[in-house]
């Protein structure tokens, strides 16, 4: 019996939420049953991660005049490796391959992993990508969503295509395991006190208010019992720009950055809290396997992440004031109680609620349905 094809379509194969999340279900997936192929505009760790194990991938021209190109390539591509069924992940992707989809008349399943419309767009941007975004939602057969607020905003597509499946981690290769040999090998000392910022360097991302925060924490740590550092993590087009920005505040000594890496759990067991200060979320998995691994974190107060943090219980979630960010983690640096206290509950909510098993599970029964129904 042939492996029922599914052709996967994302923006970047690079570094992010969307291509970790693709990355799992590569990771997972029975290819015997389920043959994955990847499409995409620009190449990187993904991409590279899918051709080591065996998954072909296919790159589209990135050029903003090459809508047209990309739609006819893909038009042949679903033909040839004769696709049967399409899961697009992010907007880009998704109204890259509707056309394609529907002229070869192929079922769409659409993860949204975060609305392209969002507070910080002009009205204009934000009515025109909510009109797209409806446009994909109408034409796709199931619209997965990795977050209940997200889930709960889609009052306009019909409940029968809307499915809540929250991102989920591998509890068993993300969990509390100090490795104090190579923290001490990145040249960190024992009263350092690490903050880990492992994400996209993009404006979403907010990593400029990274650097105010090492720049306020040391200028009143009144103690002197912890020096704070700053591990970055990742890739992005403001990448340069935060080298820059590091250089020109003489923040050398305290700030590493470092490219993305296969290996992310090595670093979480490294430092000693985790922060994300985004401006807008989906389901952020660097959140859930820092929790995972019994770090505490310090996120920013919106909905999606209240989603995961119970204030004061297993995180903190905080408006976006540098001092606020600081005054809680000055708290973890000095509080050891409070410390273990969120760190054992972080653990735990994911091993409760964002588990991969459960996660994948729910992703492969809308695969078999939908094998199980073409056949018939």
């Amino acid at each position: 019996m042939k492996p029922y094809k599914i052709l996967y379509i994302i923006r970047q194969a690079d570094f992010g939420g969307g291509e970790t999340h693709l990355k799992n279900i590569f990771d997972s997936i029975d290819k015997k049953l389920f043959l994955p192929i990847l499409v995409s505009l620009r190449s990187g760790f993904l991409s590279d991660f899918a051709k080591a194990n065996g998954i072909k991938f296919y790159l589209l021209s990135n050029n903003k005049f090459s809508f047209l190109h990309n739609i006819w390539e893909l038009i042949k591509l679903i033909k040839q490796e004769k696709i049967n069924l399409i899961h697009a992940h992010g907007t880009k992707g998704a109204a890259l391959i509707l056309i394609p989809a529907l002229l070869n008349h192929k079922k769409i399943i659409y993860t949204v992993h975060a609305w392209s419309f969002h507070p910080n767009l002009s009205k204009l941007k934000y009515e025109f990508r909510k009109l797209i975004e409806r446009i994909i939602c109408s034409l796709a057969y199931k619209i997965i969503f990795v977050s209940k607020s997200d889930f709960d905003s889609a009052s306009f597509i019909s409940p029968a295509k809307k499915v809540l499946i929250r991102n989920g981690v591998d509890t068993l290769k993300f969990y509390p395991n100090k490795d104090f040999d190579f923290r001490e090998k990145l040249g960190y000392q024992k009263n350092d006190f690490v903050i880990g910022y492992f994400t996209r360097f993009t404006h979403q991302k907010n990593p400029f208010f990274m650097i105010e925060l090492i720049k306020e924490l040391n200028r009143n740590n009144q103690t002197k019992s912890k020096a704070f550092k700053l591990l970055m993590i990742g890739n992005g087009e403001l990448r340069e720009k935060i080298f820059l920005e590091v250089q020109k505040n003489n923040l050398t000594d305290n700030v590493k950055i470092f490219p993305p890496t296969f290996e992310i759990e090595k670093y979480l067991n490294v430092i000693d809290c985790y922060v994300l200060p985004s401006f807008w979320e989906g389901m952020p998995y660097g959140v859930l396997e820092a929790m995972s691994c019994g770090l505490p974190v310090v996120v920013s107060n919106i909905p999606n992440m209240k989603e995961i943090i119970e204030n004061e219980e297993n995180g903190f979630c905080e408006n976006l004031i540098v001092e606020n960010f600081a005054k809680r983690i000055l708290q973890l640096a000095e509080d050891e109680k409070l410390y273990v206290k969120i760190s054992l509950n972080a653990r735990w909510t994911v091993e409760q609620n964002f588990n991969i098993d459960k996660q994948m599970e729910e992703i492969y029964k809308i695969y078999e349905k939908l094998k199980v129904n073409d056949r018939n």
